[in-house]
């Protein structure tokens, strides 16, 4: 409760709560990750991603890989038995986010509010 981009919490029953971060300051990275251009985004935010995940883990290697796909090309054209140009034009090593599947909807009425995803 006391992390400084926190700005609301709204009550959705007695059980769940959504918390709302102001993340204005990042805008551009944030743009970065919408459009999956996550080799773009500033290297001190990779670096936080990077940290949240314990770096023995398989998501670590995972993230690692899309936030610094230049490192990674010729791993995945072997596992992919793909041409190691085509990724490289591609320049992603993963897709952009499905925005329909990973965006939270809430329906508020005057009575209660519906979860909607």
């Amino acid at each position: 409760l006391k992390h400084t981009r926190l700005i609301d919490i709204k009550e959705i029953d007695d059980n769940n709560k959504i918390f709302v971060f102001d993340f204005s300051d990042l805008e551009d990275n944030w743009h970065h990750v919408i459009n999956g251009n996550y080799s773009k985004i500033k290297n001190s935010i990779k670096g936080d991603i990077c940290s949240f995940f314990d770096n023995t883990s398989a998501n670590f290697a995972y993230m690692k890989s899309y936030l610094y796909p230049n490192k990674y090309f010729n791993d995945y054209a072997e596992c992919l038995d793909v041409d190691v140009e085509m990724l490289k034009v591609v320049g992603e090593l993963c897709n952009k986010p499905d925005l329909d599947k990973e965006t939270f909807k809430i329906k508020q009425s005057l009575e209660k509010t519906e979860i909607i995803n």
